[in-house]
């Protein structure tokens, strides 16, 4: 574990601390390094002037997630997007309570209540009394997500729903019990872990919200197929690969396709057999092979495009341009 310890902060520990973090009097400007730190972007902090400042926090890396865990007294964060490339934040509170604002939503997460903010946009962050934190940074592309597709999930607390959600908070809790023991030798791997965990938490929270209206499912199933009308000519196509691009799992793709009859896979060879038929009779593809055809749709398998179209079409597309030349079909 790579781990730095601001030396200001950190002295004998509380009792009633998670981790070694000192009990001494955090300062304005250390808490705004603190999270200037953590968010990557610019930030004011406002410190409520009747609370306790004593605190402290850790830091360390987990391959390409940044774990911090903070203990203060109350305050606010003021973050303004941040000029590079933002990330996604997920928090878990352990202690006390801190209330997001972003994305035209407010939301408290109270103790055992997991929350994300992406520091691409504006928020605020308010704690009013004492509390601990563990919150890990993970850049857009490590998550496959974009800043847009975190808009639905910001401001929202997940208190104690089972499943990955629960995962989540496990893990996160404990890293702020062992932040330090972790050795340099496994971070990456347990990094690498973790971050794919925490993209699948996040195109669950998608899919769900997704799952809220008809139109959300619709809209949906709409971006699926035009990413896959755009991918048809690559051979390695699959409906797994289809799920991961629009941030959903193959059960749920599963059922937006089914919505309408079909399965993904059935989908992908139809959408392919439809445009090797259209190329078949287009004169200005006549001197396109009919092999070159099939694997320009994503289906190089010469015999094997053959027994599918024959299959969809009831002619081979051999059969089929030799009956467009005879001005038979």
């Amino acid at each position: 574990m790579r781990e730095k310890t601001e030396p200001e902060l950190c002295s004998a520990p509380d009792a009633d601390s998670r981790w070694p973090a000192g009990n001494v009097v955090v300062k304005t400007e250390d808490l705004c390094a603190i999270w200037d730190d953590l968010v990557r972007a610019p930030v004011r902090v406002r410190v409520d002037g009747a609370g306790s400042r004593r605190g402290g926090t850790r830091t360390g890396a987990l391959g390409a997630a940044a774990v911090r865990t903070v203990r203060a007294g109350p305050h606010a964060v003021v973050a303004r997007p941040a000029t590079g490339a933002g990330h996604v934040h997920f928090c878990l509170v352990l202690t006390g309570s801190a209330t997001l604002a972003q994305d035209g939503r407010e939301a408290t997460a109270c103790a055992g209540d997991l929350i994300c903010f992406d520091s691409s946009r504006a928020f605020t962050l308010t704690m009013t009394e004492r509390f601990s934190l563990v919150a890990v940074r993970v850049p857009h592309a490590s998550l496959r997500a974009r800043a847009v597709d975190t808009k639905s999930v910001t401001a929202q607390p997940w208190g104690c729903e089972p499943g990955l959600a629960a995962v989540v908070r496990h893990t996160l809790s404990g890293f702020g019990d062992c932040l330090e023991d972790l050795h340099e030798d496994i971070t990456d791997l347990i990094g690498a872990s973790f971050v794919n965990l925490l993209g699948m938490l996040l195109a669950q929270w998608l899919e769900n919200r997704a799952d809220e209206s008809a139109c959300g499912r619709g809209d949906l199933l709409a971006q699926v197929m035009r990413h896959g009308e755009a991918r048809l000519g690559d051979f390695e196509l699959t409906p797994h690969d289809l799920a991961q691009a629009n941030h959903v799992s193959v059960r749920h793709l599963q059922q937006l396709f089914a919505d309408k009859g079909t399965s993904p896979a059935r989908w992908i060879r139809e959408k392919r057999l439809e445009q090797c038929y259209a190329d078949l009779c287009d004169l200005a593809k006549r001197h396109l092979s009919v092999a070159a055809i099939g694997a320009r749709w994503g289906l190089p398998n010469a015999s094997h495009f053959s027994r599918q179209f024959r299959l969809r079409y009831g002619v081979t597309p051999r059969e089929l341009r030799n009956m467009l030349q005879a001005g038979v079909a």
